[in-house]
């Protein structure tokens, strides 16, 4: 990227620097102390020495706003706010993370300036963004005020930033506020300048309509009265001020769900939201998925009934060809954008940029974000097979030999009511030494014997649709964080008809779509006839009834095989999409309800070494990649195992991601194991005093291993690239930066802010501040926060 250096506000040009965005956001992570906010600056596009004037400006390679709520100066001098004040630093940047963006934010030089009236005129930052492409100048205004808009800042930006030729002055701060100077930067994706032009154009422009009689009055009605904000507190949805609310399900405690001024439509940030999509929603929009479970159909006619604008049968209207009042079949109009419709999936960086492993449920069995369908005749213990399951996983409990993800689990049974439940659960706490009260903190089991059917059909070959029951279900998954949900079983709860391939499908679908929002997982329990039962596997037939369907729709299938009254079962895994097959496991029955492997305390020693290979190797990988992640940041795990805090040991054990359940030496073992299987390599460095250490590598064998994308090379650091005296020497008598290095920070939660980790210094002649806090950010793009938090 390019940008321009100025020395001045009244001073041309100086020179044009080339960087990475890495580079300039390292750059402005350093703030000067000093009375003025006048200084060095830079243009953030490309334009040649010489006069700063908006005719000379090329194009823009980053996208810079001003944010602060607006103020007027009083004749006394003082300044008053005229508007609302603009969200805090840290906010913004979880913002910024709900939306996945690349950024770097610090404060400027009127952050928390004084106020009249003893208030302040509250936070006042810089936000710059990483474009796809150059921005030519007549799109800066255009795409900056629909980012704007985007972000929720329209009542508090100084659209002036928007103009071609801006000079943005280095982060600077008075000493008296020094302590409060903030910086972040959030690693994420770049801003897709045509996607978002697109959309201001298509905002520009009427709707189109379908000739002809049409249901759009009805939605347009709707859309003019009825209240957004109303409809989403209605759902539990939870106001957080400034046209922003909470979904109930939210485990960040983030206001994800954001109404954009322009559209008066919102969007929601939460993935397992209902409102959770590639676009925003109007009022309308909002009322068809929340009331109406998607059913388009019955919202216009509902809202028609409410309206009193119903139609007779001699005015019939195409409800299926509308969406929102936009024409969605492509038949009517070809040119329609693909995208949205279909996902655009990445090519040119499988490689460098590889996908992480596939994340499993339990062992190689149930994968997670998928359908598992197990099968079995009646009376061979799948029911009691499922609740165990659901019981190990909800305490993180090995199970069968096999490693599980710990997670909320949830066992809906269609089929067997509250007392069978509870027998079941009481012989399975008596056989694996289960506290109740333990488990039923992470453990759901509902009676749903009156309330089974999740999706009805309308007859043969004509497609089904979720119900009441599945409505009621998601949001009771949501409300729990459910991380594996167990559906006893596929003929109680589907309405539809089994041999329609594609109904089949969309249930699969729709209950995956319930879990998928958290990396979860939904097993289906399923009957089978005697005959297939008996036939599979020793004829070749198949171990699941009706359409081939459920087998193609299912990524995981299981199958149990034994005599009710028999005294072995085995589990065969007939199919999976993600990974080889698990080994069949002979089983047996427990006492009263559930199974065990077969003979007294497991199943054959070549099963159980198995499962501890598969186990070890996903320690090892998580392993490697915090290793991995620690390297980015210059942070380095000392091969010795008497490093103490700089061992594998004592750095990784508080991380996220670390392995659950690993004690000190179990740790050493796998870091000896990665060794000697040419995984990692001890390697020599020189540390920052110039003294030697020696620090664990990764090979290219065990980056392959782990799949961990290989290291690019590294781009100039910030001195080489802003070498040019007149831009990067801020040489104000006095001056100092208030300077805090940028590293690659963590994931998860709502940003805190963290003890200050250096301490204000006094120097002869001036002075050095230095508050580093690392922050971390709901999302999936890692976030540092730099500086002080309020």
């Amino acid at each position: 990227m390019n940008f321009a250096t100025v020395q001045s506000q009244s001073a041309p040009v100086g020179s044009m620097q080339t960087c990475e965005f890495s580079d300039l956001a390292a750059m402005l992570c350093h703030a000067v102390v000093s009375p003025s906010k006048e200084g060095p600056g830079w243009v953030p596009g490309y334009i040649e020495p010489g006069p700063r004037t908006g005719e000379r400006v090329a194009h823009w390679d980053a996208l810079a706003l001003d944010v602060e709520g607006k103020a007027e100066r009083l004749p006394d001098g003082s300044k008053r706010l005229t508007g609302p004040k603009a969200p805090t630093l840290a906010e913004m940047a979880a913002e910024l993370e709900l939306w996945g963006l690349a950024a770097v934010l610090h404060t400027t030089h009127t952050h928390e300036e004084p106020a009249a009236g003893g208030d302040t005129l509250g936070p006042r930052y810089r936000v710059v963004l990483h474009p796809s492409r150059p921005i030519l100048p007549h799109e800066i205004k255009p795409l900056g005020l629909a980012v704007v808009s985007m972000l929720g800042l329209s009542d508090c930006t100084d659209t002036k930033c928007l103009e071609p030729a801006r000079l943005f002055f280095l982060p600077r701060c008075p000493e008296e506020r020094a302590h409060l100077a903030q910086a972040a930067v959030l690693d994420g994706e770049v801003l897709d300048v045509d996607a978002i032009l697109s959309q201001v154009k298509r905002s520009a422009e009427p709707p189109p309509r379908k000739p002809g009689p049409a249901g759009a009055s009805v939605i347009d009605a709707f859309n003019a009265q009825a209240d957004i904000g109303h409809l989403l507190e209605q759902h539990g949805y939870l106001p957080k001020g400034r046209n922003r609310w909470m979904w109930q399900g939210s485990t960040s405690g983030l206001a994800g769900v954001v109404l954009l001024p322009d559209t008066g439509r919102v969007y929601s940030h939460h993935p397992g939201d209902p409102l959770h999509s590639d676009h925003a929603h109007d009022a309308f929009g909002v009322w068809c998925i929340l009331n109406h479970a998607s059913d388009f159909t019955a919202a216009v006619k509902a809202a028609a009934r409410l309206l009193g604008m119903e139609r007779t049968r001699a005015e019939p209207v195409d409800f299926s060809a509308l969406v929102s009042g936009q024409i969605t079949n492509a038949s009517t109009d070809n040119s329609a954008s693909n995208d949205a419709v279909f996902h655009r999936v990445s090519v040119s960086d499988v490689l460098s940029n590889p996908e992480p492993p596939h994340p499993f449920i339990w062992g190689p069995y149930i994968p997670a974000e998928a359908l598992t369908l197990l099968s079995a005749h009646g009376g061979t213990g799948k029911s009691g097979f499922g609740l165990q399951l659901a019981a190990h996983v909800a305490l993180g409990r090995e199970f069968l030999g096999q490693p599980v993800i710990r997670a909320n689990t949830l066992f809906f049974s269609a089929e067997d009511g509250k007392k069978q439940l509870r027998l079941r659960l009481a012989d399975i706490c008596r056989n694996h030494q289960i506290d109740p009260e333990q488990l039923d903190e992470s453990m759901h089991v509902l009676d749903a014997t009156d309330a089974a059917l999740l999706w009805q059909g309308d007859g043969p070959k004509r497609p089904g649709e979720p119900t009441g029951n599945y409505v009621a279900l998601q949001r009771f998954v949501a409300d729990h964080q459910i991380g594996l949900l167990i559906v006893d079983n596929a003929s109680d709860s589907f309405g539809g008809d089994r041999f329609d391939k594609s109904d089949v499908t969309r249930f699969v679908r729709a209950l995956v779509k319930l879990v998928r929002w958290q990396s979860g997982a939904v097993m289906l329990l399923s009957h089978v006839n005697r005959g297939t039962a008996s036939n599979k596997p020793k004829d070749g037939g198949e171990s699941y009834s009706d359409s081939v369907a459920w087998h193609n729709a299912a990524r995981s299938r299981l199958f149990m095989e034994g005599e009710e009254a028999g005294t072995e079962r085995t589990l065969r895994h007939e199919k999976s999409n993600y990974g080889p097959k698990g080994q069949p496991l002979a089983l047996e029955p427990m006492p009263g309800c559930g199974v065990r492997l077969l003979g007294a305390d497991g199943v054959a020693d070549e099963f159980k070494q198995a499962a501890r290979r598969f186990a070890d190797e996903q320690a090892q990988r998580q392993l490697l990649v915090l290793v991995h992640e620690f390297a980015q940041r210059g942070e380095y795990v000392n091969p010795s195992p008497q490093a103490n805090s700089a061992n594998a040991w004592g750095m990784l054990r508080g991380e996220a991601g670390f392995p659950a359940g690993l004690k000190r030496g179990d740790v050493l073992a796998h870091f000896r194991t990665m060794e000697r299987n040419g995984h990692i390599a001890k390697e020599a460095y020189t540390k920052p005093n110039r003294h030697t250490g020696e620090r664990w590598a990764i090979t290219d064998k065990g980056h392959t291993f782990a799949n961990i994308p290989f290291a690019s090379p590294a781009p100039a650091c910030a001195s080489d690239v802003f070498s040019d005296a007149d831009a990067l020497t801020q040489s104000d008598t006095g001056n100092s930066p208030v300077s805090a290095p940028a590293t690659q920070g963590g994931m998860g939660g709502v940003a805190q802010a963290h003890k200050v980790t250096q301490p204000l210094t006094q120097e002869a002649g001036n002075h050095s501040i230095a508050s580093t806090a690392h922050g971390t950010l709901d999302g999936d793009a890692g976030a540092q926060m730099i500086g002080a938090h309020p």
